[in-house]
């Protein structure tokens, strides 16, 4: 088996997970915080497909889309886990963002609901950190 880090820990808590991942989702759900921090919770080798656009596999190329994304307006929004399978080197989290874009000048806002699929690296420390990101918007709300 592959392994995300050069030596696994044999042990994991899957409580301690869920308290992990649903901190880095409140991170991703803010739009006042800057994005450097938001970066923070990213892996350095990250890979962000949002649809409709080309695939990010970069922080540098990450950081540069959010800085854009904050030019035009925000989301609010809040990421729900519905599954959480813990494993020695990474977390699969399959999930869903309900939320609402607002147009920096006032002039639009628009709700949008999302799937996603996130993959959490595990780190030699024992932290997490997104790795993959794949989501999709819900036609029709």
């Amino acid at each position: 088996m592959l392994s995300c880090i050069s030596n696994p820990s044999k042990t994991f808590s899957e409580e301690r997970d869920k308290e992990k991942v649903l901190e880095i989702l409140k991170i991703l759900d803010s739009h006042t915080i800057d994005v450097d921090t938001q970066l923070s919770v990213y892996s350095d080798d990250v890979i962000h497909m949002g649809q409709g656009s080309p695939a990010i596999s970069n922080l540098k190329d990450l950081k540069a889309m959010l800085i854009e994304e904050r030019k035009w307006g925000h989301s609010e929004m809040k990421h729900e886990a519905y599954e959480i399978h813990s494993y020695e080197d990474h977390v699969i989290v399959r999930g869903g963002v309900t939320g609402t874009w607002f147009a920096k000048d006032g002039s639009t806002q628009m709700p949008f609901k999302t799937n996603n699929l996130i993959t959490l690296k595990r780190t030699e420390d024992d932290e997490l950190k997104v790795w993959h990101v794949i989501f999709n918007r819900i036609e029709n709300q």
